[in-house]
């Protein structure tokens, strides 16, 4: 792990919920902790109700992902002499010590006495973070197997960037004006959208998607 940088150390004193500065650490620790925590509940949002999640059974995956062996490949020769890795997802049991990081806020602007102005930077354990990565590796591997991914998503995929989203976008336009249509773009920008995503619809989705059998918690 890198050290964090000076700006992500002064952070001095911060406004908490009730509007009182406070400058004590624990103080601020806490209020950070309690803003990052609650982050998503806390947005003026609509939950989606249960009972009102619709998928289309066209859409639906008949197969199920299989979650082959952790090989030595993947790993170092000493990270792979861990022989636990793979019983976290055959018993469905991440360690809650490896669950654990340091949670570090970085400024991004505006009033910094405002919690909601920072972003919390993880720095969680080397080991935890290879587990991830196989885990994401193979859901990854799952999902473009089935033809899971839109032609249209550039973001978080491997060999795309938003440099691809911004010439499609370009030639797009540039062909329909060409034969004199008149194109018009909707952008969104969702606040918070991580912190926001219903996890409720999101393990729906997964399970839809073929994602099923033992959950890792």
């Amino acid at each position: 792990m890198g050290k964090p940088s000076k700006q992500m150390n002064n952070i001095n004193k911060i406004t908490n919920k009730d509007g009182i500065i406070v400058e004590s650490k624990t103080e601020i620790c806490n209020e950070f902790n309690d803003f990052f925590v609650n982050v998503g509940n806390n947005l003026e949002i609509e939950h989606i109700n249960s009972a009102d999640i619709y998928f289309n059974d066209k859409n639906q995956s008949n197969n199920s992902i299989f979650l082959n062996p952790i090989s030595s490949e993947e790993i170092s020769e000493y990270i792979d002499k861990i022989k636990n890795f793979n019983s976290y997802y055959e018993h469905g049991v991440f360690p809650l010590a490896f669950k654990k990081c340091i949670v570090i806020p970085l400024f991004k602007s505006g009033d910094k006495l405002s919690c909601g102005n920072y972003r919390p930077i993880s720095l969680s354990l080397t080991i935890s973070n290879i587990f991830e990565k196989c885990i994401k590796n193979r859901l990854l591997n799952y999902f473009k197997k089935n033809s899971f991914f839109s032609n249209s998503q550039f973001g978080f995929l491997a060999g795309l960037s938003t440099s691809d989203a911004l010439f499609k976008l370009d030639n797009f336009v540039r062909r329909h004006i060409d034969i004199n249509y008149k194109v018009m773009g909707i952008f969104l920008d969702v606040q918070k959208a991580f912190d926001s995503v219903n996890h409720e619809l999101l393990l729906k989705k997964l399970e839809y998607s073929g994602i099923r059998g033992v959950l890792i918690i």
